[in-house]
């Protein structure tokens, strides 16, 4: 019995560590869904322009303002996809890794139309509230897309 509660200490305390160190990630972004996936941040870029185009309903209404664009810094291009059966703005980040990969996240999930009421993946949704989301992501967008990923999981 003591050895069970050894080791059942030893899992909690190794736990954690590894969700206190996501805490001090670095980044502006450390709870995101990361997808990486095999092609150039321009090729999936155009990519995401094409689908959009094709499936305007995935455009963020205009009463919003929200634009996908280069953030700030440069280094990610911010894009945004709704859910209108869900009533949600979905944002997300493309950035390059090297010419030939680029990581797709998933930040965080705005509840109806009127802005400010993100919620942070893996922050604010629990465990299976996340993988939900990134499901119906991976079902709604990369999968309509053809884009082949590999998932860079947070858990």
């Amino acid at each position: 019995m003591k050895k069970l509660i050894i080791i059942f200490i030893v899992i909690l305390v190794i736990l954690s560590f590894y969700k206190l160190g996501k805490v001090f990630s670095s980044g502006s972004y450390p709870y995101s869904e990361i997808f990486e996936v095999n092609m150039s941040d321009s090729s999936l870029i155009k990519k995401v322009e094409i689908f959009k185009q094709k499936n305007p309903t995935f455009n963020a209404p205009s009463v919003t303002e929200l634009t996908d664009n280069n953030s700030v810094t440069g280094n990610r291009y911010i894009c945004y996809f709704y859910y209108k059966e869900e009533n949600q703005i979905i944002l997300t980040w493309i950035k390059a890794i090297d010419e030939k990969q680029t990581q797709f996240a998933i930040v965080s999930i705005n509840d109806g139309l009127e802005l400010g009421k993100w919620k942070e993946l893996n922050k604010d949704y629990d465990y299976f509230e996340t993988i939900k989301e990134r499901e119906k992501f991976e079902k709604r967008i990369l999968q309509p897309m053809q884009i082949s990923f590999k998932r860079k999981s947070f858990f």
